[in-house]
């Protein structure tokens, strides 16, 4: 509880609270316990357990930190508490709740849902998550559910890099729609041999029938005849050694490796192996940037804030944040991927 304040209230897209707070200013949550834990991780909780939820990383609007000095005053000689301002966010928290559900039970993992022509985040979740009303053991819980899995969990993506792969083919070579490719079902770098999910043999492929098929071979072939640093440019448009900050959350930074470029190492990076350390809402940005005619848009969260008059104090603009490939190209690839 922030010194005389009371926190804002905190609503979804379809304008059902989440969170509000009594008159000392303690916050209370959604009844439901599902709703709950499906949005801990967007909210975070007022002790900063979670990192950078919109509880500690909007602190400034929730407690309304620019109220003028003539407000503060009046508040602290009349003995009442000051109110912050209230946030709608982007998410819904009934799709929030429908993850939840189905999500396997007792997995670790991460689901997030955006809007790829506005940056819209509809879902973001979490698993293990965690009751806010029931904080206890969840800091020395082993399995860490106050961890962000969607902005924090870093790990080679696999296949779904296949689609960068072919972005920085498509960037590359003039034919490569025109190429075929030959899957024997092992292929031999150096000391190690490729092979594909159920040892399948895909024969002689072009480059769309081996990304629907999703062909390690074809794509370990890509990045050997790319070479690291047209692989390494092609990650780096979609945002890849990034610092990525944006205006409403923190996404831990993904990096394509720099260092044991070897052959076999650079193989593996074509179909999503190797050293990548990738995000899922970086991924998540990489296929929206492609539905998106190859314009990667900020990831956004707040929809719009306003004072206890109702007046703005902040509303969401669409931002722009990177042009990743052309249109055409982007258009190849979606299509590649449907």
């Amino acid at each position: 509880v922030k010194q005389g304040v009371i926190p804002g209230r905190i609503y979804d897209r379809n304008g059902i609270q989440l969170a509000g707070a009594n008159v000392k200013g303690e916050r209370l949550y959604h009844t439901d316990e599902i709703t709950r834990r499906s949005l801990v991780h967007v909210l975070g909780v007022p002790d900063g357990t979670v990192k950078n939820g919109v509880e500690t990383f909007m602190s400034y609007l929730l407690y309304a930190y620019d109220d003028s000095y003539l407000t503060r005053l009046t508040a602290a000689f009349s003995g009442q508490m000051r109110t912050g301002y209230d946030l709608r966010l982007t998410v819904s928290s009934g799709l929030s709740r429908m993850i939840t559900e189905q999500f396997p039970k007792d997995k670790s993992g991460a689901v997030v849902v955006m809007n790829y022509r506005t940056g819209e985040i509809l879902s973001l979740n979490s698993f293990p998550n965690f009751d806010p009303l029931q904080m206890e053991g969840v800091a020395t819980n082993p399995k860490k559910p106050y961890i962000n899995n969607v902005t924090q969990w870093r790990s080679a993506p696999g296949s779904i890099f296949k689609a960068v792969t072919m972005a920085a083919a498509l960037a590359n070579w003039p034919d490569a729609l025109d190429r075929t490719f030959t899957c024997t079902g092992a292929y031999q770098v150096g000391e190690t041999i490729i092979t594909d999910a159920g040892n399948a043999r895909h024969g002689e492929i072009t480059l769309q029938k081996a990304l629907a098929v999703s062909c390690n071979i074809t794509f370990a072939k890509l990045a050997l005849e790319l070479g690291d640093e047209q692989l390494r440019l092609a990650a780096q448009a979609f945002g890849l050694d990034d610092h990525l900050l944006f205006s409403d959350l923190v996404v831990e930074n993904s990096l394509y490796p720099s260092s044991n470029r070897v052959a076999k190492e650079l193989a593996w990076t074509g179909p999503g192996q190797s050293a990548l350390f990738v995000t899922p809402m970086h991924m998540c940005l990489v296929a929206a940037g492609i539905a998106n005619d190859g314009v990667i848009m900020e990831p956004k969260l707040l929809i719009q804030s306003v004072d206890r008059n109702k007046q703005g104090k902040a509303q969401m603009t669409p931002t722009v944040y990177k042009k990743a490939m052309t249109p055409q190209h982007a258009d190849v690839l979606a299509e590649a991927m449907r």
